[in-house]
Protein backbone atom coordinates (compact mmCIF):
# COMPACT_ATOMS: atom_id res chain seq x y z
CA UNK A 1 0.00 0.00 0.00
CA UNK A 2 3.23 2.11 0.94
CA UNK A 3 4.52 1.69 -2.61
CA UNK A 4 1.71 2.34 -4.10
CA UNK A 5 0.99 5.52 -2.78
CA UNK A 6 4.94 5.97 -3.20
CA UNK A 7 4.54 5.26 -6.88
CA UNK A 8 1.22 7.69 -7.04
CA UNK A 9 2.73 10.43 -5.37
CA UNK A 10 6.05 10.40 -7.85
CA UNK A 11 4.35 10.03 -10.90
CA UNK A 12 1.93 13.17 -9.81
CA UNK A 13 5.00 15.20 -8.73
CA UNK A 14 7.14 14.38 -12.23
CA UNK A 15 3.49 15.22 -13.98
CA UNK A 16 3.30 18.52 -12.39
CA UNK A 17 -0.11 18.24 -10.38
CA UNK A 18 1.30 18.19 -7.26
CA UNK A 19 4.68 20.23 -5.79
CA UNK A 20 7.83 19.47 -4.08
CA UNK A 21 6.07 21.76 -1.35
CA UNK A 22 2.78 19.91 -1.15
CA UNK A 23 4.43 16.68 -0.77
CA UNK A 24 6.89 17.55 1.95
CA UNK A 25 3.42 18.77 3.79
CA UNK A 26 1.74 15.84 3.29
CA UNK A 27 4.36 13.87 4.42
CA UNK A 28 4.85 15.85 7.31
CA UNK A 29 1.28 15.59 7.93
CA UNK A 30 1.58 11.66 7.98
CA UNK A 31 4.66 12.17 10.68
CA UNK A 32 2.57 14.60 12.81
CA UNK A 33 -0.07 12.02 12.87
CA UNK A 34 2.04 9.41 13.71
CA UNK A 35 3.68 11.13 16.57
CA UNK A 36 0.30 11.97 18.21
CA UNK A 37 -0.92 8.78 18.21
CA UNK A 38 2.57 7.51 19.71
CA UNK A 39 2.83 10.44 22.23
CA UNK A 40 -1.16 9.13 23.18
CA UNK A 41 0.50 5.82 23.58
CA UNK A 42 2.69 6.84 25.88
CA UNK A 43 0.66 9.13 27.89
CA UNK A 44 -1.92 5.76 28.55
CA UNK A 45 1.24 3.76 29.30
CA UNK A 46 2.89 6.74 31.82
CA UNK A 47 -1.01 6.57 33.35
CA UNK A 48 -0.69 2.56 33.52
CA UNK A 49 2.53 2.56 35.53
CA UNK A 50 1.31 5.52 37.67
CA UNK A 51 -1.66 3.58 38.80
CA UNK A 52 0.35 0.24 39.46
CA UNK A 53 3.06 2.15 41.07
CA UNK A 54 0.25 3.69 43.37
CA UNK A 55 -1.33 0.18 43.69
CA UNK A 56 2.08 -1.21 44.64
CA UNK A 57 2.89 1.31 47.19
CA UNK A 58 -0.69 0.66 48.81
CA UNK A 59 0.09 -2.85 49.04
CA UNK A 60 3.27 -2.70 50.30
CA UNK A 61 1.93 -0.01 53.15
CA UNK A 62 -0.58 -3.18 54.14
CA UNK A 63 2.19 -5.72 54.09
CA UNK A 64 4.48 -3.16 56.17
CA UNK A 65 1.51 -2.44 58.72
CA UNK A 66 0.68 -6.32 58.82
CA UNK A 67 4.17 -6.62 59.90
CA UNK A 68 4.21 -4.28 62.65
CA UNK A 69 1.35 -6.48 64.02
CA UNK A 70 2.86 -9.63 63.55
CA UNK A 71 5.65 -7.91 65.12
CA UNK A 72 3.82 -6.86 68.17
CA UNK A 73 2.14 -10.10 68.44
CA UNK A 74 5.47 -11.64 68.49
CA UNK A 75 6.20 -9.74 71.29
CA UNK A 76 3.25 -10.34 73.60
CA UNK A 77 3.69 -14.03 72.63
CA UNK A 78 7.15 -13.85 73.71
CA UNK A 79 6.58 -12.07 76.83
CA UNK A 80 3.61 -14.81 77.31
CA UNK A 81 6.13 -17.61 76.71
CA UNK A 82 8.77 -16.50 79.17
CA UNK A 83 6.44 -15.67 82.11
CA UNK A 84 5.24 -19.54 81.30
CA UNK A 85 8.79 -20.45 81.24
CA UNK A 86 9.14 -18.62 84.98
CA UNK A 87 5.82 -20.14 86.39
CA UNK A 88 7.30 -23.73 85.00
CA UNK A 89 10.21 -23.34 87.22
CA UNK A 90 8.62 -22.37 89.80
CA UNK A 91 5.99 -25.81 89.58
CA UNK A 92 8.97 -27.70 89.34
CA UNK A 93 10.84 -26.17 92.26
CA UNK A 94 7.71 -26.13 94.24
CA UNK A 95 7.51 -30.45 93.52
CA UNK A 96 11.15 -30.89 94.11
CA UNK A 97 10.22 -29.57 97.67
CA UNK A 98 7.17 -31.97 97.82
CA UNK A 99 9.12 -34.23 97.30
CA UNK A 100 11.60 -33.54 99.43
CA UNK A 101 9.13 -33.15 102.46
CA UNK A 102 7.66 -36.28 101.37
CA UNK A 103 11.21 -37.83 101.45
CA UNK A 104 12.35 -36.43 104.51
CA UNK A 105 8.68 -37.70 106.32
CA UNK A 106 8.73 -41.34 104.72
CA UNK A 107 12.63 -41.64 106.05
CA UNK A 108 10.93 -40.35 109.31
CA UNK A 109 8.21 -42.47 109.32
CA UNK A 110 10.53 -45.96 108.46
CA UNK A 111 13.18 -44.76 111.29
Amino acid sequence: KGMILATIAAAAFFAGYVTRDELVKAENAKILTRLDALQAQCDSTVTKVETLKESTDSHINSINTKMMTLDQRGSVFEKKLNQTDNTLELVKTDITNIQGDFKVRSDSMTA
